[in-house]
């Protein structure tokens, strides 16, 4: 199952998403953000996941997890976690504990870099995300240079290190590991982790 952009919209499989990097405004709490906008009639319509930037490493990351979602759907195979939302934050933590990914997400409230995945088959709300999301943050980027952006979403060394710190360092015992010293191989660690980690 192969992802690709149409119309800036990633689809994978039975799933249409829009990748959105934002940084919030200084003076805005993301969860409260999250909850405002969840609480918009239009958005019932979608499933909305805030990811914390440093969690997201590069376009293929969400890929991954959307193809499980997709591939999960298309089997038929019901997920104990009922909340979409929800079943992407954990397996991009690779953890089944719900605290335990809030925590790591959200747990930084001077962190305003997050990436939202927009989940719908509603066209228009793609369209007209940019109005709704502008009170809280920085959509159209005049003020921050495309490098930053880019960053947000990048996949990169550091966000390697990060990711491997914060959830790996106890269970990947070889130092010389692949996983470890390539990006690549530790994007396919990343995803296996994440096909497994609701299991």
């Amino acid at each position: 199952m192969d992802s690709h952009f149409r119309n800036n919209v990633m689809v994978v499989g039975s799933l249409k998403a829009k990748i959105v990097p934002m940084k919030f405004y200084i003076d805005k709490d993301v969860r409260e953000a999250y909850n405002e906008i969840k609480a918009n009639p239009k958005y019932k319509k979608a499933d909305l996941v805030f990811l914390d930037s440093k969690l997201v490493f590069g376009c293929e990351h969400i890929a991954g997890i959307m193809k499980i979602l997709s591939e999960r759907k298309k089997r038929n195979i019901v997920s104990h976690i009922k909340n979409i939302e929800i079943e992407f934050l954990l397996r991009v933590c690779c953890t089944d504990q719900i605290n335990e990914a809030l925590k790591v997400n959200f747990g930084d409230k001077s962190n305003k870099d997050f990436v939202i995945i927009i989940i719908s088959d509603d066209d228009h709300i793609f369209e007209e995300f940019e109005r709704d999301f502008a009170m809280y943050g920085n959509l159209d980027y005049e003020n921050v240079s495309q490098t930053e952006i880019k960053d947000l979403i990048a996949a990169d060394t550091y966000k390697r290190d990060y990711i491997i710190e914060k959830f790996f360092r106890e269970k990947i015992k070889d130092k010389n590991s692949t996983v470890l010293n390539s990006n690549d191989e530790f994007l396919k660690f990343l995803v296996e982790r994440a096909a497994i980690s609701l299991a």
